[in-house]
């Protein structure tokens, strides 16, 4: 499962000035996507009422990596837990989910999380945006 966050392309011929991409844009990413996957929300706190035995895979598996396919770069925050869609997730993803009644009002939506630090990851890449327009 993977979000991405888009509209950085008007960007475009702003970045044309401050060099090649590939100098600087990863290290961008990288700190974007890190600072996506340690504000994803914690587990919420058990349900009292559950005899299930919480291993605590889905809060590991949630990872994040930036990928160059074609030169372009995306940063990608995601978990590969085949039951995650029925736990975090909003709408269906390879078959499986969206999130599973017992769990609504619960836990947390993937997709809305991502979502709502979107502003900030706007913030990161703007800053080093504005630092490599000053420094070039």
């Amino acid at each position: 499962m993977e979000i991405r966050l888009h509209g950085f392309e008007r960007f475009g011929n702003r970045l044309q000035r401050v060099g090649h991409l590939r100098a600087w844009m990863p290290r961008a990413l990288d700190e974007a996507v890190a600072y996506v996957v340690a504000h994803i929300p914690p587990y919420p706190p058990a349900n009292p009422d559950s005899r299930y035995r919480r291993t605590g895979t889905l809060g590991r598996s949630i990872t994040g990596e930036v990928r160059s396919p074609g030169g372009r770069y995306i940063g990608v925050v995601g978990t590969d837990v085949v039951y995650a869609p029925w736990v975090i997730s909003s709408e269906r993803v390879a078959g499986r989910g969206p999130q599973a009644y017992m769990h609504r009002g619960r836990w947390w939506l993937f997709q809305k999380a991502v979502v709502a630090l979107g502003p900030d990851v706007a913030s990161i890449l703007k800053r080093h945006i504005r630092d490599r327009l000053r420094s070039s």
